[in-house]
């Protein structure tokens, strides 16, 4: 029972996970949970901590088939980068490197999304493909598209600079989202809770009840049942139902949770120095 219990206050205070929402450049929120915020954010405008979003909650792992989506990873830059298995033009399978512009924490893009090669989005996922200069993650310089190099070493190459690897106290409303996802998950657990140990003092009142009619029927006396009663007097047990089980949690409060805790435990201990 003392295992139970301490399963169940671990329960509480087991911390939930926060989902992020993120942003295309047109300002409408994304409900592709794949896609979450990257650990960088921008520090070129102050008062903003926009961060980019990649599809980092995929279930293919990186290097995986390239039909099946594989896992984003997101570069400093504020750039995606993915690697999956994939089809040469010539023929020959072989890891293919891509890298994005995705997402975006906030909807207004002008206020430190990396809003970059407007011209160059993709009308089907809103993403942008770069190209790499020097066929590294590291690259100086970028162009915008797919296999394209025409603008590197020109004044039309985008030079990138590094976001800010987030290592700042979270801020007031990522605080409050966290605390009210905490606080509704937990009021769950404890309601489950309670009605676990609620049903647990039922089951153990039954066993009394029969105990006692057992004792009654040794000593002579008959036990009739509900469904012995003839006439208008027949007894039904109803059964329960959702707001039957809501009355009675609402009934069932924490003081007598933590009655029946500390009875459970003490009940132990003295079984314990009893043997």
């Amino acid at each position: 029972m003392r295992e139970q219990i301490a399963f169940a206050l671990t329960l509480l205070a087991y911390p939930l996970s926060v989902t992020s929402v993120c942003y295309f450049r047109n300002g409408s929120s994304s409900n592709d949970l794949d896609y979450q915020e990257c650990p960088f954010f921008n520090t070129a405008i102050v008062g903003h901590d926009a961060r980019m979003c990649c599809a980092t909650s995929r279930v293919n792992p990186p290097e995986g088939n390239v039909s099946y989506s594989a896992i984003d990873d997101c570069l400093q830059n504020g750039l995606c980068i993915n690697t999956a298995e994939g089809t040469l033009m010539n023929g020959t399978i072989a890891n293919i490197t891509q890298y994005r512009r995705d997402l975006c924490t906030i909807p207004w893009w002008d206020e430190g999304c990396l809003d970059i090669c407007p011209d160059a989005i993709e009308t089907d996922t809103g993403s942008v493909r770069m190209t790499s200069c020097d066929a590294t993650p590291d690259s100086e310089e970028w162009c915008c598209g797919a296999r394209n190099t025409t603008c590197c070493g020109t004044p039309d190459a985008i030079h990138l600079q590094n976001f800010q690897r987030i290592s700042t106290p979270l801020s007031d409303g990522a605080k409050a989202g966290i605390g009210m996802g905490a606080g509704v998950g937990g009021l769950g657990i404890i309601a489950a809770v309670s009605f676990w140990f609620m049903r647990r003092r039922r089951q153990k009142k039954t066993g009394d009840t029969n105990m006692e009619k057992a004792e009654l029927a040794a000593e002579g006396y008959t036990v009739r049942g509900p469904q012995e009663l003839g006439g208008h007097g027949m007894a039904h047990e109803k059964p329960a139902g959702v707001e039957d089980i809501r009355h009675e949690l609402h009934e069932y409060t924490m003081h007598e949770l933590h009655e029946d805790m500390i009875h459970e435990l003490h009940g132990e201990c003295s079984g314990q120095h009893a043997s």
